[in-house]
């Protein structure tokens, strides 16, 4: 009995093919990715500090203007891609927002609009990535179980690898 028949050679050929596909496929799908990570990343981060914590998933700051010590007027910043229990009337909401003013009150940080999303909410808030040091505080919400993911606002759901879902 031959190894290297007619029959075996197509299904080993068409393995081969099949494999090469896959690779092929799941390096399409890492530069995919690595190109979204890099398009949030690159879109321009703007240096606040939080003045004050509205609730789990909005905070309020004053941006950083041209020089450390000009400040622009506060503005209200709601987190994209998360979404906290409402104070007053959601189970666990009073713990999300201690954990978001304990992580961010008077702290520097930078917010990143999405390339996407529309600037701001039906409430005037600004609709934002919030970056702490190198960190996604959205995602941090969602990791320490303080929020869950949230898709009501238009923006590249593509991002949302960031979330870890």
């Amino acid at each position: 009995m031959k190894f290297f028949t007619p029959k075996r050679i197509v299904i080993i050929i068409m393995a081969i093919i099949f494999i090469i596909l896959k690779f092929i496929q799941n390096a399409d799908f890492n530069q995919i990715i690595a190109n979204e990570k890099n398009l949030i990343l690159n879109t321009k981060k703007i240096p606040c500090r939080v003045v004050r914590v509205i609730d789990g998933d909005t905070i309020e700051v004053v941006i950083l203007k041209n020089k450390p010590t000009e400040w622009n007027t506060k503005e209200k910043i709601r987190l994209i891609g998360v979404n906290t229990p409402e104070l007053n009337k959601e189970y666990f909401a009073q713990e999300a927002f201690e954990f978001t003013k304990k992580e961010l009150n008077d702290k520097y940080i930078e917010i990143q609009i999405d390339n996407i999303s529309s600037e701001r909410d039906k409430y005037g808030r600004i609709i934002a990535y919030v970056w702490i040091d190198e960190f996604l505080f959205n995602q941090i919400l969602i990791e320490q179980g303080y929020g869950w993911y949230y898709d009501d606002f238009k923006f590249n759901t593509k991002k949302m690898h960031y979330f870890n879902l």
